[in-house]
């Protein structure tokens, strides 16, 4: 029986020319940033910047409809409208709200309310009856207002 053997490559170093390459390498510079959390804040929306809400009727016959979207992200929209009252909201993937609604109340006026809220933010509504504080009330959100103030800038130094 013959005896098959596996040919041996045959390797000659050579060398070709060689050259010095200029490598070009990129310059990089550090900057200091200051990381106080991985947290996502995004502004709060103003209440005034909601949408309108369609205006009730309670003269005109009935006609109305709703509507909802939302996905995966937790983003959504709804609304109705039609009759003595409205509404329409939305949330965005920052978890944003900004919504607003009308109503007849038993006197026959239509009254019209915006809001908006952030996570963290709280919730804030707009309204144009919507009474004035009293001085007590002012000067305790004044007092609360510096606390708050008082209690960011030691968190952020």
């Amino acid at each position: 029986m013959p005896v098959v053997r596996a040919a041996t490559p045959v390797v000659k170093a050579s060398v070709v020319g060689i050259q010095p390459v200029a490598v070009a390498t990129p310059v990089v510079r550090a900057a200091a940033v200051a990381v106080s959390s991985p947290v996502i804040v995004a502004e709060a929306p103003e209440p005034l910047d909601a949408p309108n809400p369609p205006m009730p009727s309670l003269n005109a016959p009935f006609v109305g409809g709703q509507f909802h979207a939302q996905d995966d992200m937790g983003q959504y929209a709804f609304g109705h409208h039609g009759g003595s009252n409205t509404r329409v909201e939305t949330r965005d993937y920052l978890g944003r709200v900004t919504g607003s609604f009308s109503y007849i109340n038993p006197d026959n006026d239509v009254h019209v309310r915006k809001y908006a809220a952030a996570p963290g933010m709280g919730f804030k509504v707009a309204g144009s009856d919507i009474p004035v504080d009293t001085p007590e009330v002012a000067s305790v959100k004044a007092a609360h207002a510096k606390v708050i103030a008082a209690a960011r800038s030691a968190t952020s130094s």
